[in-house]
């Protein structure tokens, strides 16, 4: 392990994802070494758990840059934050509105805030083909708990 490594990239958790009950797919519970923050096996499964995340903050009408950024972050520097994000998503989505409600199921959008969360809270850049992999765990993890569940 670097020292020199943010500590969200330390704890495979590009978003700092506060420690919680929570059961995520590869959260590490044994040899935990963050009180704080919720420590991963892989880098796809915590951003797997940031995607879960937005999306059901997206779900519950926290649907835009400003709403989600101040849920995640409830910081006296959260304007800059949001500033931040809304930036990024401006340069890399040529139909972004910073009004209009985003849609938990639209990969483009959360794959620009989440890579922009994640430089600002890790400074952890995250390439599209990393993103994809942790996208489609949000999917596979989906189908085979509901194929347990008999649905």
């Amino acid at each position: 392990m670097n020292e020199n490594q943010t500590r969200g990239c330390r704890n495979n958790n590009p978003l700092n994802i506060k420690f919680g009950k929570s059961r995520w797919v590869g959260k590490i519970t044994e040899n935990k070494k963050d009180d704080t923050f919720e420590e991963f096996d892989t880098v796809v499964n915590g951003l797997r758990a940031a995607i879960k995340l937005i999306q059901n903050y997206i779900k519950s009408s926290f649907n835009t840059v400003d709403k989600i950024v101040r849920r995640w972050y409830p910081d006296e520097t959260q304007d800059a934050y949001v500033k931040f994000v809304e930036s990024t998503m401006e340069k890399n989505l040529e139909d972004y509105d910073k009004k209009k409600p985003m849609h938990w199921h639209d990969f483009d959008d959360i794959f620009v805030l989440v890579s922009a969360m994640a430089w600002q809270e890790s400074r952890m850049k995250i390439d599209r083909a990393l993103f994809m992999k942790a996208w489609e765990a949000v999917d596979t993890h989906n189908q085979s708990n509901r194929k347990k569940a008999g649905k």
